[in-house]
């Protein structure tokens, strides 16, 4: 770790000064984003789009839920990717000022490789939490006295909502490893780690004030399709290149947000 994560682990995390500077950032460079948010919004409409025509059909098809589940892992995995890039093309400006125009601001070698490494390593953690609650979960029934039905159950939602607590808590934990592995940091998740300690209730108030309002706004605009799943009409197709707009731009405000909360905090 570098003297400066020494010195920024006890840094308490200033949610409304790293607030405004993200709207700050955001609003100032509109336009200087412009494209890439663009390109990345039309990403998503097309990808929505392969979803109601492609991914549903093939799915509606499969021989079980478990093949069902890997193909929809498998088609999700190019807009991952491509949201990946676009990140580190985000982090990388606001850190480095490694600015690309076009096309060129995706990154595709590898800085994008170092952030999906640590993308598949947070995965993997995610994945040990959830295997050692599970043996949890056989021990708890083998070893039980008398355990009914119903105590199996309750056992298996309590073992289930400790997991994806833990996992919210990582998430929080290790959010930070990411604009650390965008401009080639050693050790992304530990820097993390210490970075975000004693902060994670501050960068949780943070992400509610920056990125939860337009969350919440794409998911409110998002609930008419859910009920015209297969719908074409004028008004369905207009809500789902808004849905894409707004979560192209989500997603650039989040990278912006992790940008300058990494920086503040390593800041001595």
């Amino acid at each position: 770790m570098n003297g400066e994560a020494i010195a920024a682990k006890n840094r308490l995390l200033p949610v409304l000064t790293v607030a405004k500077l993200c709207y700050g950032y955001a609003w100032e460079n509109r336009y200087r984003f412009a494209l890439p948010v663009f390109v990345l919004a039309f990403f998503y409409a097309i990808y929505a789009a392969l979803n109601l025509w492609i991914l549903l059909p093939v799915i509606s098809h499969a021989p079980s839920p478990a093949v069902a589940k890997l193909i929809i892992f498998g088609w999700n995995i190019p807009i991952l990717i491509g949201s990946f890039a676009f990140e580190v093309g985000m982090h990388r400006t606001i850190l480095l000022n490694d600015f690309r125009n076009g096309m060129a601001f995706f990154r595709w070698g590898r800085d994008l490789g170092h952030y999906l490494l640590t993308f598949i390593k947070i995965v993997l953690y995610g994945i040990l939490v959830g295997t050692v609650l599970m043996i949890v979960l056989i021990l708890g029934v083998v070893l039980g006295l008398q355990p009914t039905p119903s105590k199996v159950v309750g056992f298996v939602f309590l073992v289930i909502f400790a997991w994806l607590l833990v996992l919210f808590a990582l998430s929080l934990r290790f959010a930070l490893a990411f604009p650390a592995a965008a401009i080639g940091e050693e050790g992304s998740l530990s820097l993390s780690w210490q970075l975000t300690k004693r902060n994670w209730l501050r960068f949780l108030a943070l992400g509610f004030i920056v990125v939860f309002p337009m969350a919440l706004a794409n998911f409110l605009l998002a609930i008419p399709l859910f009920f015209s799943l297969f719908a074409l009409t004028p008004l369905a197709i207009g809500l789902r290149l808004i849905n894409a707009a707004v979560g192209a731009a989500i997603t650039a405000l989040t990278a912006i947000m992790l940008s300058f909360a990494y920086k503040e905090l390593q800041q001595s």
